[in-house]
């Protein structure tokens, strides 16, 4: 009898610990890309195997500044979900501008348009699925000329970031290309940290469009990045108490803290920075998730008015 009931436990237990093993086994997992978890970020699957990284309003010690930061991150081999480019003509804000697809899961702001400062000629290259939208009209040495250092190009297959002009971007065989400046992190390097040659000046005495003062003071940002299977659009708040913003050189170091990024480019920020995600329930407002800084409140209405934009889309 003791034998008997010995046999049976030992059973039941060996049962137990199948259907424990199994259960485990298929249950989904929540995968994390953050390198370090010394921040509260929160994390939220959005649609699919998109995933979106949150902080918020948090004090961040190394830069003495409280900090917001929202970061979608998308498998560039998702089989539901593709990254797109998006011309916006007229412009308009983001949130109305994604209107006109109903596939657009979610977007961000895209590169520099200066074309009312620069008597219509871009400084921006811009090519969507094979159709040429902009490139730069602006030399090198005008003032806006070094905003197409780099550029994220992509097709269905590929994704990288790419330096050069607007030949070397002419000339590149993907079907999507958006330039923007500068470079932050290339082959893993940060080279974004030592774009501002002379950083302990007073960067506020020069012209407000000097790269030296546009990438050496803090202000909101937006910025693409690669990691070795995500592509992710990053933003980062700023022009408010709860959100100071960072300089190139901080969000550089900053991604390479957080994320395993190989390559990375800051496009337009300022007031431009805004990420937009459908029928997000933490903010319905619009869909506007992060705090457009051109009202200059701490709120979701102060969205600038863009030429472009890139949006994730599902797959039909």
């Amino acid at each position: 009898m003791y034998r008997y009931q010995l046999k049976k436990q030992v059973l039941g237990l060996i049962c137990f610990s199948f259907a424990f093993v199994s259960c485990k086994s298929v249950l989904p997992k929540e995968s994390s890309i953050l390198l370090q978890h010394d921040m509260p970020w929160k994390q939220e699957r959005l649609v699919d195997d998109l995933m979106l990284y949150r902080l918020v309003g948090q004090y961040y010690e190394p830069y003495e500044a409280y900090q917001t930061v929202h970061v979608l991150a998308l498998p560039k081999k998702s089989k539901s979900l593709q990254l797109e480019l998006l011309d916006i003509r007229p412009e308009d804000s983001l949130s109305q501008a994604v209107t006109v697809d109903p596939s657009i899961v979610a977007a961000i702001n895209g590169t520099y348009f200066e074309k009312g400062l620069t008597k219509g000629n871009s400084t921006a290259y811009l090519k969507i699925n094979q159709v040429l939208i902009d490139s730069v009209e602006v030399d090198k040495h005008h003032q806006f000329g070094w905003k197409h250092e780099g550029a994220l190009a992509f097709t269905k297959d590929q994704m990288r970031i790419l330096r050069g002009d607007n030949q070397i971007y002419a000339k590149a065989k993907e079907e999507n290309i958006m330039s923007g400046a500068p470079i932050l992190i290339e082959a893993g390097k940060p080279v974004g940290a030592h774009f501002v040659k002379t950083p302990h000046r007073d960067l506020t005495q020069l012209h407000y469009e000097n790269p030296e003062r546009h990438q050496g003071v803090r202000h909101p940002r937006t910025a693409v990045a690669l990691t070795e299977k995500e592509v992710l659009l990053i933003t980062v708040d700023g022009r408010s108490t709860k959100a100071e913003g960072m300089s190139a050189k901080e969000l550089t170091e900053f991604i390479q803290k957080y994320f395993p990024v190989q390559e990375a480019l800051n496009i337009d920020g300022g007031g431009s920075t805004t990420m937009w995600i459908s029928s997000h329930t933490a903010d319905p407002i619009h869909g506007v998730i992060n705090y457009p800084s051109d009202n200059r409140k701490q709120d979701h209405f102060g969205q600038r008015q863009l030429r472009n934009a890139i949006v994730i889309k599902k797959i039909r």
